[in-house]
């Protein structure tokens, strides 16, 4: 009983804590047995192609499942009906075993079959290389069968929208088709106002010349039919906009007398804040120009008047007499002084010479030839003193004829001076007359 306990025991105690390693060994062998199945049971391949694939996807279709010795493809189907042809049977099936026997042609055991490639013909080597280029393309655009699905599915979407295409011309040719016909429905109306136009036309031309004035008035009449409906339009137009300034001071006018006391307030003191700010900016442009205006001002002040010109002058004029007196007493005591200073000398070398000659005549009297040397040295003083005296005189002509040309230089100048002493007065005639015209001007405007 003990035993039993015990064993009962551990065996719960294994199933309830499995060890690893037995679960490790336990998964080893079931995938040990999996694969054994797997081996035992995969495809086996019996034959190979040794040329190129036929072109259609049938006898590929077929041609790969030969390669696995399964002929479900070239089996005949059964027909339902009992009174089918014998010899409809027989000919499917003579079909049927001849294309096996073509496509188990193109098929070569595995067993028998060599790695080497120099056993095929060179064509057979480019049969095989497109067969193998066309396997590759095959799995890399998803098989031939994916890609004619794509095409045909391109094909549809292009004959889809070929459609539409096509409906919208023919839509727009509807359309098109229905302008036309409006288009010369209205030409036949132009045509044929055109051809009553010029029947009235015709008629006024015959009018004019039977009745030129009638015509005349008509005209005229025309015109001033023309500018009063221009004269109106222009006066609905502004009736309109005169209409919609009253609606907008009449809205305004709502909203002002929907709006609370506290909101009118609020719009008040903005008002009010909005109208200091704007007077503040105004007085500072006024203090701009103020101080522009000043600055003019000053500029215009620094400007003398015709009066105050003409006090300047005649203060010049006395400043220049004053200047021109002065100056002139100055040159008269320069000249005084200066023939003053001559007259000193011219004595002072008479007086030398009188003292030379009074020293040397007691001496030179003794002998006859201190006589003569005497006489020589008293007539080259003679001489001396005529060539001085002819220098003074030709001094004194130049200033005299100096005294000559600025005298008719004086007598041009006031001649010119009185010219324009009559210019000016004629000047000032002139334009108090035309300040009077101004002033008379100005009184009429």
């Amino acid at each position: 009983m003990a035993e039993t306990v015990r064993q009962y025991a551990v065996s719960q105690f294994c199933k309830a804590f499995p060890l690893v390693q037995e679960n490790m060994d336990a998964k080893k062998k079931i995938l040990e047995n999996i694969r054994r199945v797997t081996e035992a049971y995969r495809p086996h391949r019996y034959h190979k192609r040794k040329t190129a694939p036929p072109p259609d996807i049938e006898s590929r279709v077929d041609l790969t499942l030969l390669e696995y010795e399964h002929r479900g493809g070239l089996r005949l189907i059964a027909p339902n009906n009992d009174e089918v042809d014998a010899e409809l049977i027989q000919q499917q099936q003579d079909i049927c075993q001849e294309k096996l026997q073509r496509l188990m042609a193109s098929l070569v055991d595995v067993k028998e079959e060599t790695s080497d490639l120099n056993n095929l013909s060179e064509e057979d080597k480019i049969k095989q290389a497109k067969h193998y280029a066309s396997l590759h393309l095959e799995l890399k655009d998803g098989g031939a069968f994916s890609k004619e699905n794509s095409r045909l599915n391109s094909l549809n979407e292009q004959k889809q929208v070929l459609s539409e295409m096509v409906e919208k011309l023919r839509t727009t040719k509807e359309t098109v088709i229905g302008n036309i016909q409006e288009t010369n429905a209205t030409l036949e109306n132009i045509r044929l106002k055109k051809s009553e136009a010029d029947k009235k036309l015709k008629e006024l031309e015959e009018a004019e010349l039977k009745d030129p004035e009638g015509v005349r008035e008509i005209e005229e009449l025309v015109a001033l039919s023309e500018s009063l409906k221009l004269q109106e339009s222009q006066f609905k137009e502004q009736c309109k906009k005169e209409l919609a300034r009253l609606q907008n001071i009449i809205e305004e006018t709502k909203k002002a007398k929907a709006r609370t006391p506290t909101e009118l307030s609020s719009d008040i003191s903005k008002e009010y804040e909005e109208e200091i700010e704007k007077i503040k900016v105004v007085r500072l442009q006024l203090a701009k120009k103020n101080r522009h205006v000043v600055a003019l001002q000053r500029q215009l002040d620094n400007v003398p008047n015709r009066a105050e010109l003409a006090q300047y002058q005649r203060r010049f004029l006395e400043l220049y007499n004053q200047v021109a007196a002065k100056h002139k007493e100055t040159k008269q005591y320069y000249t005084l002084y200066n023939t003053l200073e001559d007259t000193r000398q011219y004595m002072q070398k008479e007086l030398s010479l009188l003292n030379s000659i009074s020293e040397s005549y007691t001496e030179a009297i003794l002998t006859p030839s201190g006589k003569e040397d005497f006489l020589r040295q008293l007539h080259n003083i003679v001489e001396s003193v005529k060539q001085s005296k002819l220098k003074v005189e030709h001094r004194l002509n130049n200033e005299k004829r100096k005294r000559d040309e600025l005298s008719s230089t004086l007598q041009g100048l006031v001649e010119l001076q009185r010219k324009y002493a009559s210019a000016v007065r004629q000047l000032s005639v002139e334009c108090q007359k035309y300040e009077v015209l101004l002033a008379q001007r100005k009184s009429k405007s």
